[in-house]
């Protein structure tokens, strides 16, 4: 078997060539802003939610369900690169409502295509918002759970990567799915989750040009 040493090794080369590719596109993709003519996000942030199925998996043993539920935020720093942070529940909807796994996310999203309108200054006296359909984004960074167990709440933490697909109903409105592997471990356990996932989507915090765009 793999040592917990050498997987951890892997996971930080995995995130580290994943970020070196999307810095490679970033630099090779056409640049839209200018002095004269630039483009940014309308909006800074999105606030997303997503429901979905959901399986956990350690050696042994594997259990799958419907109750994956993610409460996602998003600010925009630049046109395609992004900070993520969520709050995932994993939840059994049979019977009784009942959480067994709950955690935090946080990381980085490289978009492409188009996952939020987009402003662009015309002229000193007009402004025009407009978007495609679809958007794709990238990501990975780290995530924490703590699995409900019947006497005790166990912590696990380690690394996720995620996609996740848009498709812009409005300039503020999208719908989205998402997937995501998320591996972690604590001092003597390993356990993976997988989830897939849809919802909605919702931007604001609108962006506005001052007197240095002028």
């Amino acid at each position: 078997m793999m040592s917990r040493t050498h997987k951890k090794k892997q996971y930080k080369t995995i995130a580290l060539y994943f970020l070196l590719v999307s810095s490679s596109i970033g630099m090779a993709l056409p640049c839209f802003a200018n002095d004269d003519n630039e483009v940014m996000p309308a909006n800074k942030t999105e606030l997303s939610l997503l429901l979905g199925n959901y399986s956990l998996s350690t050696p042994t043993s594997k259990i799958s369900a419907i109750g994956a539920f993610t409460v996602g935020f998003t600010y925009r720093f630049f046109e395609r690169i992004s900070a993520n942070a969520a709050y995932n529940n994993l939840m059994t909807l049979s019977g009784s409502l009942t959480s067994i796994v709950s955690g935090f996310d946080l990381g980085a999203s490289y978009c492409f295509f188009t996952c939020s309108a987009m402003k662009q200054k015309l002229s000193d006296a007009g402004l025009v918002v407009s978007w495609s359909p679809w958007g794709v984004q990238l990501g990975t960074g780290f995530a924490a759970r703590s699995i409900q167990l019947a006497n005790a709440s166990v912590g696990f933490s380690g690394p996720y990567i995620k996609a996740v697909v848009n498709y812009m109903l409005a300039d503020r409105f999208k719908i989205l799915g998402a997937a995501q592997y998320t591996t972690m471990s604590n001092a003597s356990k390993s356990i993976t989750q997988m989830t897939f996932q849809a919802g909605v989507g919702f931007d604001f915090g609108e962006n506005v040009y001052d007197s240095v765009h002028k």
